[in-house]
């Protein structure tokens, strides 16, 4: 069955994609194609949306506007969202996972990068993901109620760039970058209250390579985990790692196991990784290269 959904997967893109740059390539990787909208210059973070079929939330790094970008699954622009009366300090991943409010997807965007580890404190915007239409192109949808997460972590301030948001407990795990070793995974345990400021609790350190002399190409960057829990998606610059994860387990007891990477062929700077919404597959995304030749472009690698 899986084998089936993988093949109609591939029909699906194979037919509904409009670039002609798509094509399969090494490894399996789908080349979806270049980004449409000329706004996404330094994607940093991707989510598969679960309540608009076919659509993809990004966002840029530190210094752009206070929004967000939904696109469809051919990289096709659809819309800029707003949020109100938020800063983009330096956003760095993006999640859909459950909230406060019984049935219903939320959008968390992470205000977790520090590359000088000199913010105190961090910022995480959840919000109800709003709906999109696909056939009446807004740019300017401005978003209100956005609830406020304020942490600090217990072991002094980190670059973060990895958020995930567990959809069996509502946790939200946050794992450092600028560790030369070691990576380290906290824990906001749900509830998350947001009139005070929390403390992530540090609850293990993990090295993805632990057999090789570190370079800064094997700093983490992004990460996602299915909507039923039971996959775990961990991305570095190089590679992408694979963690099953059991139906008691903790993400934690997951992620200390070994793993495995699956296919991933280099993006100019690959800072953003998703599912999509089936669990079929996983799309990536990067920052446009400085090459003006080489704009940013939409990939999807078939799961087996």
């Amino acid at each position: 069955m899986k084998y089936f959904k993988i093949f109609f997967l591939i029909i699906i893109f194979s037919c509904s994609n409009n670039h002609e740059s798509k094509k399969l390539q090494n490894h399996q990787r789908i080349d979806l194609g270049e980004i449409e909208s000329d706004e996404i210059l330094e994607a940093s973070g991707i989510a598969s949306s679960r309540f608009n079929q076919n659509i993809l939330w990004t966002h840029n790094d530190s210094g752009d506007l206070n929004r967000i970008f939904a696109m469809d699954i051919n990289g096709n622009h659809v819309g800029e969202f707003f949020l109100n009366n938020v800063e983009n300090r330096d956003w760095e991943d993006i999640a859909i996972g459950p909230g406060p409010m019984e049935d219903v997807d939320y959008i968390f965007v992470g205000d977790i990068g520090d590359n000088r580890s000199e913010n105190d404190v961090k910022y995480i915007y959840r919000f109800a993901e709003p709906q999109v239409y696909t056939n009446n192109q807004s740019l300017d949808i401005n978003i209100d109620n956005i609830d406020q997460i304020s942490y600090q972590y217990e072991d002094g301030n980190r670059d973060a760039e990895t958020l995930i948001v567990d959809p069996i407990t509502k946790d939200i795990i946050i794992i450092s970058k600028r560790e030369e070793s070691a990576v380290h995974v906290y824990l906001l345990p749900f509830p998350h209250d947001t009139e005070n400021i929390l403390t992530a609790q540090l609850i293990m350190t993990k090295d993805f390579y632990p057999n090789t002399n570190f370079n800064t190409t094997q700093r983490i960057v992004a990460g996602d985990i299915s909507k039923d829990g039971s996959d775990i998606l961990i991305k570095s610059y190089t590679d992408v790692f694979y963690f099953s994860r059991e139906s008691n387990q903790s993400i934690f007891d997951a992620l200390n196991t070994s793993g495995v990477k699956l296919p991933y062929v280099t993006e100019p700077q690959g800072e953003a990784i998703c599912w999509d919404r089936m669990t079929s597959g996983y799309f990536t995304l990067s920052e446009e290269a400085d090459d003006a030749n080489q704009p940013a472009h939409l990939y999807f690698y078939p799961y087996n």
